[in-house]
Order: structure tokens, then C-alpha cells, then sequence
């Protein structure tokens, strides 16, 4: 389990027990691609996923999922933050706890999908695909 400080009110923490669903949900239906996201289909992706969660004073702030094998592959999810607290750090202080996970540090390949922040995860190192011509992809 992981928990890094930045200041003495915020936290960044993959222990699940410590992340509020109803934050959780809150945050997600405020965006774009999860506003009409059943809490079901929410709580099921959080079961089954590697969970970061920003948290001050026990208020969740931001959140991010990782689904991966933890040794070849591993895909970015749900990235938000609390509009609040947007512009102040935060979105990279939480994909970098991400990318410097114990157990994900040594991972070779990630992927994320964005639409509108890709300035945000370059700066972070991240890339446009090498092949794009090599994915294939079922959209239910």
C-alpha cells in the first residue's frame, strides 16, 4: 500500500478502505466520459482496479485507475481531479505517484486514452503511439 504526502493535508494512498465510492462517483460523473456511468459499473471498476486516490483531511480530491499485469502492460484510467483543485499540481503529483509505484515502476509499456489533455500527459513523457496501425479495438 502506498501513501505519499505533499503537505501535510493531502495524501495520495492506493488503500481502497480509505477512498469514498460516493467521491468516487461524484468526480466521475463531472467529467465528459463517465458523466453517465452507473455507480455499479464504478464500484465493479474499483474492485478490479489498482486504485490512487488524492485525499485531504479524508475528502477525496482526485482519483486515477490502473489495470495492469504488473510486469509487462499497464493502462491509465479515470484520471480526475476536484475542478477545485485543477491547476494547482495535483494531476501530475498523482500520475507520478502512478508511474513511481513500487510495483509499477518497472513496467515497459502504458497507454492511456485522452481527448483533450494530451499536452498535460506529454509533459508527464508520455507519447503519441509509435504504431497506432498495429491496434485493433471493439467499442460496445
Amino acid at each position: 500500500m502506498l501513501a505519499l504526502k505533499i503537505e501535510p493535508e493531502y495524501e495520495v494512498t492506493t488503500d481502497k478502505k480509505e477512498m469514498n465510492i460516493d467521491s468516487i462517483c461524484d468526480l466521475l460523473w463531472s467529467t465528459h466520459w463517465a458523466s453517465d456511468r452507473p455507480k455499479a459499473t464504478i464500484e465493479k471498476s474499483v474492485q478490479n482496479s489498482m486504485c490512487f486516490g488524492i485525499l485531504s483531511e479524508g475528502w477525496q480530491i482526485g482519483f486515477a485507475r490502473v489495470i495492469t499485469d504488473y510486469a509487462t502492460f499497464a493502462y491509465i484510467s479515470d484520471v480526475v481531479i476536484d475542478g477545485r483543485f485543477q491547476g494547482k499540481g495535483f494531476g501530475s503529483w498523482l500520475i507520478e505517484s502512478i508511474l513511481q509505484h513500487p510495483d509499477l515502476v518497472d513496467i515497459p509499456q502504458w497507454r492511456l486514452k485522452t481527448t483533450n489533455a494530451k499536452p498535460f500527459y506529454k509533459k508527464l513523457g508520455f507519447s503519441d503511439l509509435k504504431f497506432p496501425h498495429k491496434y485493433v479495438e471493439i467499442l460496445k
